[in-house]
Formats: C-alpha cells, sequence, structure tokens
C-alpha cells in the first residue's frame, strides 16, 4: 500500500508538472 502510494503521488507531481509546461512554457516558446 506504501509503495502504491508514493507511486500515485509521483504520477500526480509528474501530471502536474506537464500541466505546468503546457500552461506556461508553450505559449512563450510558440510565440
Amino acid at each position: 500500500m506504501v509503495a502504491f502510494f508514493i507511486g500515485y503521488e509521483i504520477t500526480i507531481i509528474v501530471a502536474n508538472l506537464f500541466a505546468y509546461e503546457d500552461s506556461m512554457g508553450v505559449d512563450t516558446v510558440a510565440n
């Protein structure tokens, strides 16, 4: 259960990082 929880948290963090790059980085790079 602990390993599953840690993996779940890592998945959320990675997803948030990609979402942050999409919302902040892509627009500045594209423009």
